[in-house]
């Protein structure tokens, strides 16, 4: 499934910000991530994951886009495309939460 969860809306806040955080994973690590992007600048992020785990699952301070295998750059594009036209106006800063995810951004840069 790409996009966003039925039933949520886009985040509020960071339509006046300069910058939107994506973070790719569902893990503790992407959780903390968008933790210290919301008390450093009170801002919200985007999370990409295959489902929603505990932190991620009730969180308030991210907008969870679902993507079936994260691992799939074409997917990955897809969906990073659809948050680009969600969040028009925010430069996107694109994280992984792990270290797979790291490489996979890392490989795939120039795209």
């Amino acid at each position: 499934m790409l996009g966003q969860m039925k039933g949520m809306k886009k985040l509020e806040s960071t339509k006046s910000n300069r910058f939107l955080a994506v973070i790719l994973g569902g893990n503790r690590g992407a959780y903390g991530l968008a933790q210290a992007f919301y008390e450093a600048y009170d801002q919200q992020s985007v999370v990409i994951s295959p489902y929603q785990t505990g932190p991620i699952l009730h969180s308030r301070i991210v907008d969870h886009y679902l993507q079936a295998s994260p691992m799939d750059i074409d997917q990955l594009l897809q969906t990073l495309d659809q948050i680009d036209r969600d969040y028009p106006e925010a430069e996107k800063l694109i994280f992984g939460s792990d270290d797979c995810y790291v490489e996979l951004l890392v490989e795939h840069r120039h795209r």
